[in-house]
Order: structure tokens, then sequence, then C-alpha cells
């Protein structure tokens, strides 16, 4: 029921940190009452580059269930546009995954990149979701993919101009359009994943707290297969005082802070996305 993200700027660490701290459980929304237990860590393409290089071949993959292979991005043409170095290690991954029973799921954006920008300008035009969407089933396909996880960071935020698509503030007015244009882009991938020629999975990264989780339908979360609360960066190098980054439960001074919600804890992130409106 619980996905434990490591924070976005500690992802240059060694890959055991990925495999073993970014493990998880996930939620399965659509069948709360019967959920199974997912065990899932993020792979990074450059993985390869970091000394010594963590190859696909040294995953431990009995621990898992489930990889998330990060990142690929899309462009402002619907295009797929991997990370550097992202097909070099496919076809080991997917190879050593499937010949260890583990899945592997394209993670889609992340914290870097341009893709929460162009989802933001492009997912309110139909034709534009259908060619995006395509763009994926092929790739996921072609890879021999089991499916993917969508990490857009985030809805309802705005971004500065490509190429760097800096973060800016929350904007009401975008949560409410991304809010709906979300839904509609993951409901033609539903479609499109159901009329594939093998089972393919969705997944969805989401913010822990109510900040930007308003600006996701949260009834229609059940689409996906599993969802996975980003529980961290509950606290870090922008506030004046410490606390933990990633608490599983919520010690008595962080209802401190209102402008949370007082969501601040996995635990607590697992009870908001339960009854997410």
């Amino acid at each position: 029921v619980l996905s434990l993200h490591v924070m976005r700027r500690l992802r240059r660490l060694a890959l055991f940190f990925f495999l073993s701290n970014f493990s998880s459980f996930f939620w399965h929304p659509a069948s709360a009452s019967t959920c199974t237990k997912e065990i899932v860590g993020y792979y990074p393409a450059w993985a390869q580059w970091q000394a010594p290089a963590f190859m696909p071949g040294t995953i431990p993959y009995n621990l898992l269930t489930t990889i998330n292979y990060a990142f690929i991005q899309v462009d402002a043409a619907g295009n797929i546009v991997p990370d550097a170095g992202y097909n070099t290690l496919a076809a080991s991954l997917v190879s050593n995954a499937h010949a260890n029973n583990v899945k592997v799921l394209v993670a889609i954006g992340g914290a870097g990149g341009c893709t929460g920008y162009y989802l933001q300008q492009n997912s309110g035009n139909a034709a534009w979701r259908t060619t995006m969407v395509n763009n994926l089933l092929a790739y996921i396909l072609s890879w021999d993919f089991d499916g993917m996880v969508m990490d857009w960071e985030f809805p309802g935020l705005t971004y500065g101009s490509p190429p760097g698509c800096a973060w800016g503030s929350k904007s009401a007015a975008l949560c409410t359009s991304d809010r709906t244009n979300f839904i509609s882009l993951m409901t033609a991938m539903r479609t499109a994943f159901n009329g594939a020629p093998k089972t393919l999975y969705m997944s969805v990264a989401l913010p822990s707290t109510q900040w930007y989780g308003a600006c996701y339908n949260g009834p229609a979360m059940t689409m996906f297969d599993t969802i996975e609360p980003m529980a961290y960066d509950f606290h870090g190098d922008w506030e004046g005082h410490i606390g933990h980054n990633a608490q599983l439960y919520m010690p008595p001074v962080d209802n401190t802070y209102p402008s949370h919600g007082g969501v601040l804890s996995g635990s607590a992130s697992v009870t908001y996305w339960s009854t997410a409106q």
C-alpha cells in the first residue's frame, strides 16, 4: 500500500539504494479489499555510468515483483524520447527480469526534463493524446515491456519554457484543467492498453499530500492497476527546522504545519488517497 520513493536529488547514489530502499508496497485501488503485495524498485538508465556500474545482470530480482525503468520523456509532438542510455540497457533488463518472473514498466517523466510541461500543454488535445498513446504503446511492445508508470511532476504546477522547464508556483486554474486533461490522457491509454496483444499494466506516481493531490481526480485513480504515493520529501533543506524526510508515521510536532493538511507521513498519504476526491 505504500511507495517509498527516494528523493530525486539523491538519484545519483548507488543503485543498491534504489533497489533496497526504493522498494515498496503498492495499493491496488481497483481491488483494495484483495490487494496483493508488490515489491517495486526503480532502476535508472544512468546506473551504467556510476562507479562501479550497476548493470541489469546484478539486480537482485528475487527481491522484486516489478521494476520501474527510469526514465522516458515525451515531447511537443507526442514522441517518446528515452533518457540517455535508456535503450542500451532495455533488452538486457527485460530479458533478465522476465527470466525471474519480474515485470518491467517504463517510467515516464520524473523530476527532470520537460515531460510535465508538454503534458500540460497538450494533453487536452485529443489528436495529441492519440499520437502520444500510440507512440508509447509501440515503444512498450517493441522492447517487450510490461506497461508504464506515469510520473508527471506535477499537474497544477507552472513551468518555465523548454529546454529548462523550471518549476514555478502552483496555479489554481492549471490545477483544474490538468485534473481533467490528465484523466482524458490516462483513459485513452487504458483503452489502448486493454486492446494490446499482451497484458499491460498501468501505474501512477502520486504526490503524498493534498497540496498537489488536489490536482488529481481521486476516484479516477481506480483505472490504474497500482498507485504509488511519493512518501518522501516531507521535510528538507527548504525548511528552517529538522524533520524526517520519509517518515512512515507523523510525530506530533508536524501538526504545527497546517499548510500540509496534517498529511506528513506514508501512512497518512495512503489514508489521503483512499478517500481523495
